[in-house]
């Protein structure tokens, strides 16, 4: 997705993201990124529709078309209906490297956000690792973030930013915008609410920004207890090279003693 998270969504779900501010609809948007030990991992985003969402648009039941997302290694998950008579997606990506989720997070947001200067980073040893994330969250523009810019353009204005003023609410009451990562380790620091070592962030959607950081800290076992034994073993090995040059060398001079 190279355009605006919610934007890129709504029109994979087929509808606008402005439907939703016309009627009572409402859709909710969460990404979570899962890390694991080594700094790979995997982007989840989960789109939820409410009941009266799917009633308005049934043929979101029918699955959407992403042959884009596929093409660029997402998975696209088919519709799933809830309880209570919405429906939800499930869109995801795995990543190699810490810096290959930076790279596919800043792919999630345009210059509007919700995304700003979101990175993942890994530093330490293999059995000692440290995990950054920082970064912005904020929508620029308000509904206008979400709108088509070539609507915008024909008709003037932001289509259905004056309904919002008229019925006195706000674009929070129609969407939610979420951040979660769950970093390896204990979470020793972070401007989120923590759940374990899982961190949650509410994107705020009328302009202002919260500030995205967490650090977690790691120590692999596994990790360690390999290097000691990889340690033990080059030991071993070279213990073993050393004695068998010290026995060829002995019997080389033998052999020499015994010509003599």
């Amino acid at each position: 997705m190279n355009r605006r998270l919610v934007a890129g969504f709504c029109r994979l779900l087929g509808i606008g993201a402005l439907v939703v501010v016309a009627t009572a609809c409402r859709l909710d948007v969460s990404t979570t990124v899962d890390v694991a030990q080594n700094g790979s991992g995997r982007i989840t985003l989960v789109a939820v529709a409410d009941a009266e969402l799917v009633q308005r648009a049934p043929e979101l039941k029918d699955g959407i078309v992403a042959d884009d997302l596929r093409a660029r290694g997402w998975t696209v998950g088919t519709p799933t209906p809830l309880a209570d008579g919405g429906l939800q997606i499930i869109i995801e990506r795995n990543f190699a490297t810490p810096g290959e989720a930076t790279e596919l997070l800043a792919g999630l947001s345009g210059e509007a956000g919700p995304f700003h200067d979101l990175t993942l980073t890994r530093s330490g040893s293999i059995a000692a690792s440290t995990f950054d994330v920082t970064g912005e969250l904020r929508v620029d523009g308000g509904l206008a973030a979400f709108a088509d810019a070539e609507i915008v353009e024909l008709v003037g204005s932001v289509p259905f930013d004056d309904i919002l003023t008229t019925q006195e609410r706000i674009l929070a009451d129609t969407m939610s915008l979420s951040l979660a990562t769950r970093l390896p380790g204990e979470v020793s620091s972070t401007s989120g609410a923590v759940d374990e070592n899982l961190v949650l962030w509410d994107v705020p959607l009328d302009g202002s920004s919260v500030a995205v950081q967490a650090q977690s800290r790691n120590f692999d076992v596994g990790a360690l207890l390999g290097r000691i034994i990889a340690i033990v073993a080059f030991a071993a090995l070279v213990a073993w090279l050393i004695g068998m040059v010290v026995v060829t060398v002995r019997i080389v001079r033998r052999r020499r003693a015994i010509g003599r």
